[in-house]
Formats: structure tokens, C-alpha cells, sequence
């Protein structure tokens, strides 16, 4: 299980900007993130 960090590293590496992701935490939340960062980077791994 990815940190909130690296779940946003891994977003803005998949193109997601700053903003996007500042949007996306305060419409469906910190957990929302996390799962969409966990992922960015199992898609990371399967590259």
C-alpha cells in the first residue's frame, strides 16, 4: 500500500498536474487519491 505521498508522485508522473490532484482531494478525498496513485504505479510496474 502506497503513502499519500508517493501515490502523488506517481500521479504527477502519469501527467496529473498539481491541480488536478488538489481537486481531485478535496471533491472525493484523501483515500481517492491514494487509491488512484496505487494504480498509476501498479500500471508503472506492468511497463
Amino acid at each position: 500500500m502506497a503513502t499519500y505521498g508517493e501515490a502523488v508522485k506517481a500521479l504527477l508522473r502519469a501527467g496529473f498536474t498539481h491541480r488536478d490532484i488538489i481537486d481531485l482531494t478535496n471533491a472525493d478525498g484523501r483515500d481517492a487519491v491514494k487509491k488512484l496513485g496505487e494504480d498509476a504505479i501498479k500500471e508503472e510496474s506492468n511497463e
